[in-house]
């Protein structure tokens, strides 16, 4: 059992509230409510599916609002950090121990996207613009020319195969490149396609820990 579940057949307030809306809405006298919740108590299990799904709804509602909350805090923070210095201390402290080269690609075609860096890291989204605190990086990655990466590793990696997709796909807005190629024109329709903040797993996480918290 999910820690949502568990909320609602604690016999939440949130649970009492919809269904007391719902008695309202059928003519249902709310002095009738306790007994109504306690028999709604066995079926909500059966009901989670349903009640998950619209969750998943409200997720993506919100989450244009919230990505853009997200990303002018985001900007706002870095700005601020940059007026105080460089290369902050907990960022020297993430990366120090990658190992740096300059690698020379065979196709002399790379693009680059629009928050220039990207990340490869151990989750469930492969490739990430930002990283959060928990995130195993295993390579850091900055094109530098049409034929070059300069590229940060954890372990002995070579360039991914997909890095330019990735890149394309994790811009917010476009890429740039020098080179004007079918190649790269057959990128454009992926712009953006993975460069939410937060994922509906993600979405989902928070609402629940709103859910547990309220």
């Amino acid at each position: 059992m999910d820690r949502l579940q568990e909320r609602l057949l604690a016999n939440s307030p949130e649970l009492r509230d919809a269904i007391s809306d719902s008695m309202v809405e059928h003519g249902i006298p709310l002095e009738y409510l306790d007994r109504v919740v306690q028999m709604a108590g066995p079926m909500l299990p059966g009901l989670m599916p349903n009640i998950r799904a619209q969750l998943v709804e409200l997720a993506k509602g919100l989450a244009p609002n919230l990505e853009k909350v997200l990303r002018e805090a985001a900007k706002k923070g870095h700005i601020t950090t940059l007026k105080k210095e460089i290369a902050p201390q907990t960022w020297v402290d993430r990366y120090q121990h990658l190992h740096y080269s300059i690698v020379l690609l065979e196709h002399a075609e790379m693009i680059l996207g629009d928050s220039a860096v990207l990340f490869r890291v151990g989750a469930a989204r492969t490739y990430k613009t930002t990283i959060d605190k928990d995130d195993a990086i295993e390579a850091a990655l900055l094109p530098i020319s049409n034929d070059r990466v300069l590229m940060g590793s954890s372990t002995d990696v070579t360039i991914p195969l997909d890095l330019k997709s990735a890149i394309a796909s994790t811009s917010l807005e476009y890429f740039i490149s020098g080179v004007d190629s079918s190649t790269n024109r057959s990128l454009q329709p992926a712009i953006g396609r993975n460069s939410a903040l937060l994922t509906d797993a993600e979405m989902l996480a928070i609402i629940d820990e709103s859910l547990e918290r309220s």
